[in-house]
């Protein structure tokens, strides 16, 4: 995503799904769907100006969830609750 590029990603509860949002940032297929996986990348190949706006959006949602202020918020806050249990 912070390449610009859309994913393609299955909604199996691991960290691809909380990052990218479907039809927003990418596009969510069912898990063990081949043919809905291809019908997805199909589908960006097929409308550029569509991916390309779901790779700017995919790059923005990376930069806030992810950025070094934002990480060293989160481990202030895990390290905080550390210390007051």
């Amino acid at each position: 995503m912070l390449a610009k590029i859309p994913v393609v990603n299955t909604n199996l509860p691991t960290g691809v799904p909380f990052v990218s949002i479907d039809n927003k940032t990418g596009i969510t297929v069912p898990p063990k769907n081949s043919d809905a996986l291809s019908r997805a990348i199909n589908y960006l190949l097929q409308n550029p100006e569509l991916a390309r706006a779901m790779g700017q959006n995919g790059k923005k949602r990376v930069e806030q969830m992810f950025s070094l202020d934002k990480m060293l918020q989160e481990i202030e806050k895990i390290y905080g609750d550390l210390i007051k249990n």
